[in-house]
């Protein structure tokens, strides 16, 4: 999952220099704001994170997806306080004297940017997309967000607003996945989100083992944050996940676990393949192993958007899915297949979905 949405956690990197955007929280003479500035060519994830939110007085809803010439606030995820500019009458920049960008905890419409993608061709409904060309207008001034290679005494690189040609690349922030995070899984070829819709298994649909458990599909390509939750179980809440960890997945909303069971205790609607349901006792068909996609050190910490496949410990079958549908539109989900094929890969975390609790 590639694109940048309401919510997404995020990085700017100045084009010209290659260095990141962030804030050392140097504070300003005036109005207790602090200086922001472009540091080294190394992202340091304590402050040069910043996390898309809507525009001052604009509710939205965390995972809606941008487009280009949207407005929208940045929020240092470190301090919560937000990405900031005025006229040079509040104050020029240390060193060229021009219009100063800040970090502000006192919330107002000089919190507000113009996101212009410079690869859309100024097609507004393109959405935003990891790794995109974009350019920051505060909203009051149509100041774009500037920084140039002049150093403050710190050593660091003045950022100020000045009309002058500016890109910044735009890129998501990757997250360590651990036991105990809350994950989104994203069907790689289809492009859509493993959930449950309420819909349960009846008695004429497999073996009475199935019957009463709730069905497993893929559904929607935008996030549903009431049935497309999962949180990775275990009593060590907090230590990494790495490659080949046996996991199990309790779904946010019913408190099942993500289970599956031999081929003798029920099949899928459409293809008869094995059963994946979510079930409410526990037992030793909830657990599933993790195999990457791409070669890694089996002790490499799992990343949020890493692409990996989910083997059942059991029966050692992987989680499948394809686009066969449902009757209620929803696609099957079933463990098929020997784990080598697309249709087996799942992408973990994407990001804003994927947080330590």
């Amino acid at each position: 999952e590639r694109s940048i949405k309401y919510g997404s956690e995020v990085s700017l990197v100045h084009m010209s220099t290659g260095k990141y955007l962030s804030t050392k929280k140097v504070p300003l003479p005036k109005h207790g704001q602090y200086a922001v500035a472009c540091t080294g060519q190394n992202i340091d994830l304590k402050n040069d994170t910043w996390k898309l939110i809507g525009a001052f007085n604009v509710n939205v809803k965390n995972g809606g997806l941008l487009s280009s010439n949207t407005v929208v606030r940045l929020m240092h995820q470190d301090t919560g306080e937000s990405l900031h500019s005025h006229g040079v009458i509040n104050g020029g920049t240390s060193k060229s004297n021009h219009q100063q960008a800040t970090i502000y905890r006192n919330k107002n419409s000089d919190d507000n940017w113009l996101l212009h993608c410079n690869n859309t061709d100024d097609n507004d409904s393109a959405h935003l997309m990891n790794g995109d060309i974009i350019s920051l207008f505060h909203k009051n001034t149509n100041q774009p967000l500037y920084s140039h290679k002049v150093l403050l005494d710190d050593g660091t690189q003045e950022t100020f607003n000045h009309k002058s040609t500016l890109q910044w690349r735009i890129e998501l922030i990757r997250k360590p996945i651990k036991y105990g995070s809350t994950v989104a899984l994203f069907h790689v070829p289809t492009r859509k989100y493993l959930s449950n819709k309420g819909v349960k298994y009846s008695s004429n649909e497999g073996a009475k083992h199935s019957h009463n458990q709730y069905m497993v599909v893929c559904n929607g390509r935008e996030i549903d944050y009431e049935y497309d939750l999962w949180t990775i179980c275990d009593t060590n809440v907090g230590d990494p996940l790495s490659i080949r960890n046996i996991i199990a997945f309790k779904h946010k909303k019913t408190g099942g676990n993500l289970h599956s069971h031999g081929l003798r205790n029920g099949t899928t609607p459409k293809s008869n393949h094995q059963q994946v349901t979510i079930f409410m006792n526990k037992n030793q068909d909830d657990y599933w192993t993790i195999r990457h996609n791409i070669p890694k050190g089996d002790l490499d910490q799992l990343m949020s958007g890493d692409i990996i496949s989910l083997f059942h410990k059991v029966t050692k079958i992987p989680l499948y899915s394809h686009d066969v549908l449902l009757d209620d539109g929803t696609q099957e989900v079933s463990c098929n297949g020997d784990g080598c094929e697309d249709n087996n890969m799942v992408q973990k975390g994407l990001n804003i979905f994927t947080h330590a609790l």
